[in-house]
C-alpha cells in the first residue's frame, strides 16, 4: 500500500540569537534644572558619582535630586553642566573627562583677566558644590585629583591688584566640601594653598570657616577640614 506523503516548505532557518535589549544599556538622559539634557554611560555616572550607588536611577537621572537645599544654587548648576557636559564628551569621543578645560581656557585665553580669574573660581565652587561628598553626588578619586590640580592653579593666577581677597575664601569654603582628610594628597594641596594665601586672606578664610561649621558634627568633612587648617595655622 502505498501512502502518499503531502510535500511541505522546508522550515524557515533559524535566526542568529539576538541579544535582548535593554534599558539599561542605553545612554542616560541626565536632565537638569534648566532643562538642559546630557546622554552619558550609566557606568561613567555610577564610577565618579558615588551618591548614584545608594541611590539607584532608571532611565532618566535628575542630578539636582542628589544635592542638599543648601547646595541647589546657580553656580551649582553650572557645575552640573561642566560636569555631565565632560561625562557626554567622553562617551562620545572618548575624550578625556576635565572638569576644568574651560575654566583654564578662560583663565589663559580671557581677554579681561579680573573677569577671567573671578569665572574660573565660579566655575571651581560650582563644581565642588555640586561633587560635594556630604551633600551632593560625591565624587571618584579621579576626578579629586583635578580640584588638587586647579586649585593650585587659582592660587598661583590670584593678582591682588585685581582680584578681591575674597574670592580666595570662597574658594577655599568651596574646596572643604570635596576635601578628603584621609587621602595624602589633599592635605598636601591644602598645605601648598595655605602657604599661597595672603596673610589678610587666612584670617577672612578662617574667619569664614568658623563661623560656618560652630553647628556642624565633629565628623563632619567641614569640621574635620577646620581642624586640619587651625593645626596648620597654628591656632
Amino acid at each position: 500500500m502505498v501512502v502518499a506523503v503531502s510535500t511541505t516548505s522546508p522550515p524557515p532557518a533559524p535566526h542568529p540569537p539576538r541579544r535582548p535589549t535593554r534599558w539599561q544599556d542605553r545612554p542616560v538622559e541626565v536632565v537638569l534644572s534648566n532643562k538642559l539634557v546630557f546622554h552619558c554611560n550609566r557606568e561613567d555616572i555610577i564610577h565618579h558619582l558615588p551618591a548614584t550607588r545608594q541611590d539607584p536611577f532608571g532611565r532618566r537621572l535628575y542630578p539636582s535630586a542628589y544635592l542638599a537645599p543648601a547646595n541647589r544654587t546657580p553656580i551649582a548648576e553650572e557645575g552640573l553642566r561642566h560636569l555631565f557636559r565632560s561625562l557626554e564628551l567622553y562617551r562620545l569621543q572618548a575624550y578625556p573627562v576635565r572638569l576644568f578645560d574651560r575654566a583654564a581656557d578662560l583663565l589663559d585665553r580671557g581677554d579681561d583677566a579680573r573677569k577671567a580669574y573671578a569665572e574660573a573660581c565660579r566655575i571651581f565652587c560650582g563644581l565642588c558644590a555640586s561633587l560635594d561628598k556630604e551633600w551632593g553626588l560625591g565624587c571618584s578619586d579621579d576626578l579629586l585629583g583635578q580640584f588638587d590640580e586647579f586649585l593650585e592653579v587659582l592660587m598661583q593666577g590670584y593678582d591682588p591688584a585685581f582680584n578681591h581677597p575674597q574670592v580666595l575664601v570662597d574658594v577655599m569654603n568651596s574646596y572643604s566640601q570635596v576635601f578628603n582628610p584621609m587621602n595624602p594628597r589633599h592635605v598636601t594641596a591644602l598645605r601648598t594653598a595655605l602657604r599661597a594665601l595672603p596673610l589678610y586672606a587666612r584670617s577672612a578664610m578662617a574667619a569664614s570657616l568658623w563661623g560656618r561649621t560652630a553647628t556642624a558634627p565633629r565628623t563632619s568633612s567641614r569640621a574635620v577640614f577646620v581642624r586640619i587648617l587651625r593645626d596648620m595655622m597654628g591656632i
